[in-house]
């Protein structure tokens, strides 16, 4: 593999987002709107720009074989695929929109800065309603399901296997059915913002402001087979974490109100989670390459974050 690029496509701004198929690569800027480029040529195809000229940074962008949709401050801009003519503005959200994706049946999952996620589509083919309301789209045209459960602006989402992975400025990464738009699961596990979040059938992995890339691995067989080394491992995550936090050395007990203070709980915490975390504790400054140390000289022990 090299180290160098195969192709640098200029821009005349700042990046923000990329979504690429086999065909068509569509990059979003901060004040030049966005660029497709022919993905087989590496060639340009069109620039797309913002009709409101004091809108202009594209935040993200998807698209299928009919539409661009591309999310732009706090509304939902939409072109042709066939004649790159802007359709549609849709009015939908109150704060910047940070994440879109496209999803099956024609919906749309969007999430703003305000915490907000709307799975949404429009009644009818989106064209025919912006024919009628006059290219802006407001939300009694369209079907729109709200999740609620973010408690501060939400970074990022992907989708996998029918579900939807969305992290937020609230530190955690949450997981729902596409199908029942229920949650099923809340990751708190960082202590700093979820910037960036993927998944595949099998696992998520997350990355947050605290500098630390996480994988969450869901297979059955693993989850059974590796539980006791996992929920040690995670609990030596969560008590460097507090470690970094309190200073010093620190009891078991310290380190474990700490834990629970931030949320740190480790998924698949056992029912006696401060045995979990002692053992844990113990192990990894008995470990060679562990980066905590045991300070035996009193009862209880004391634990710190090795130079």
């Amino acid at each position: 593999m090299t180290t160098r690029p195969n192709m640098i496509l200029r821009h005349p701004s700042s990046v923000i987002c990329i979504r690429t198929s086999a065909s068509l690569l569509a990059v979003g800027t901060m004040t030049s709107g966005i660029q497709l480029w022919n993905r087989q040529t590496l060639q340009p195809v069109r620039n797309l720009s913002i009709p409101d000229s004091t809108r202009n940074s594209v935040h993200s962008v998807d698209f299928n074989s009919s539409y661009i949709y591309a999310a732009v401050e706090d509304d939902i801009y939409v072109w042709s695929r066939n004649s790159y003519s802007l359709v549609a503005r849709l009015e939908l959200h109150k704060s910047t929109i940070t994440s879109l994706r496209m999803l099956d049946n024609g919906r749309i999952v969007t999430g703003d800065e305000k915490g907000i996620i709307l799975v949404w589509k429009p009644n009818e083919e989106i064209s025919a309603v912006a024919k009628r309301s006059h290219g802006a789209i407001k939300r009694k045209d369209c079907s729109i399901v709200e999740l609620k459960g973010h408690t501060d602006g939400v970074r990022c989402l992907q989708t996998s296997c029918g579900r939807l992975i969305t992290g937020a400025y609230d530190n955690t990464v949450r997981i729902w059915s596409l199908t029942t738009l229920k949650l099923l699961h809340t990751l708190k596990s960082h202590v700093g913002d979820v910037n960036a979040v993927d998944c595949t059938a099998e696992m998520i992995v997350s990355g947050s402001d605290d500098g630390l890339v996480k994988v969450w691995d869901f297979r059955p067989g693993i989850a059974e087979r590796d539980s006791r080394s996992a929920t040690n491992q995670s609990w030596a995550d969560a008590a460097l974490i507090a470690l970094k936090h309190l200073g010093g050395l620190r009891t078991c007990d310290e380190i474990f109100h700490e834990i629970e203070r931030r949320g740190l709980y480790p998924m698949g915490r056992r029912k006696t989670p401060k045995n979990s975390l002692n053992a844990a504790l113990h192990l990894n400054a008995r470990s060679d390459e562990g980066r905590i140390f045991i300070n035996e000289s009193k009862v209880p022990h004391r634990f710190g974050v090795r130079p």
